[in-house]
């Protein structure tokens, strides 16, 4: 009996996909029904163990079955045997039955014999006749009775076809174990796909993590700028203050200024006298 086991899309070992197995791809071959499963971490060995367990059980499921149609063949056939013996006996005890009846016939014509020697040859006849003949009835019963349960159990076989309905379960059994290695896959696969999604999801968290860190240390940067800044620019106060001294000592300066220019101009007068005075003492 040949078991034929569905591949259902199934492509494991060396055998590899035309297109990138991506998790978008992974999940677009997920609702077409189609797994690689070289792609994914599933161990092709355990696969390999799923199908042959399943296996073992189709294959015990018709080795159970065939060995119960052999031991149903070997009934048969032993009954079968047992009619040829029976049928063997009836003919020996038929052969004795017509000995027996040749000699009644020949005791019947015989006038020898006194009447007691008749009675007793006659009741030997009988008892023979009597036995032979059981023989052949029971031989027959048996026969027939063995013959009836030969076509009764070949009528159930014709309405139950054992070997049929246990190759059809162990088809079942294969599907069942070909659904559970697509399981199996698909299972892998989203957890392939959810693994994926959770390398993405932490590379996205740490990319904005660092953007962040980048976005403080610009901030801080900034502000400590702004800071030197403040440290740098003159106090309003002190402004004041230096403006009043600068006013001060322009104030001053202006004096002092108008003070020698007094001083300068009191110089040329005196020089001017001084000057004056020479020329009276010269004329």
């Amino acid at each position: 009996m040949r078991i034929e086991q569905e591949t259902r899309n199934i492509y494991v070992g060396g055998q590899q996909a035309t297109e990138r197995m991506t998790p978008a791809n992974m999940a677009k071959n997920l609702q077409k029904g189609r797994i690689f499963a070289g792609n994914l971490q599933l161990p092709a060995d355990k696969i390999a163990e799923r199908r042959k367990e399943a296996q073992a059980k189709a294959m015990k499921i018709i080795g159970e079955t065939f060995a119960g149609e052999l031991e149903v063949d070997d009934s048969i056939a032993e009954m079968e045997e047992n009619v040829a013996k029976l049928q063997e006996e009836m003919v020996a005890a038929k052969e004795e039955l017509n000995k027996v009846q040749e000699r009644k016939k020949e005791l019947e014509s015989r006038t020898d014999l006194t009447d007691e020697e008749y009675r007793n040859e006659m009741e030997d006849i009988k008892r023979a006749e009597s036995h032979f003949t059981g023989l052949i009835m029971d031989a027959k019963k048996i026969e027939d009775g063995t013959v009836s349960a030969i076509t009764d159990i070949k009528i159930e076989r014709l309405k139950h076809h054992p070997m049929v309905d246990a190759s059809a379960d162990a088809e079942k059994v294969m599907e069942a174990a070909n659904k559970e290695i697509i399981g199996m896959l698909k299972d892998e696969a989203m957890d392939h796909i959810d693994g994926e999604m959770e390398k993405r999801q932490e590379a996205a968290e740490k990319a904005a993590e660092k953007k962040k860190e980048e976005k403080e240390r610009i901030e801080a940067m900034k502000a400590e700028k702004e800071e030197k800044e403040e440290d740098t620019a003159l106090d309003p106060d002190y402004i004041d203050a230096a403006t009043k001294q600068m006013v001060k000592i322009a104030q001053t300066g202006e004096s002092v200024q108008k003070e020698l220019q007094n001083i300068v101009k009191q110089l040329k007068l005196d020089l001017e006298d001084l000057k004056g005075a020479a020329v009276d003492e010269g004329v």
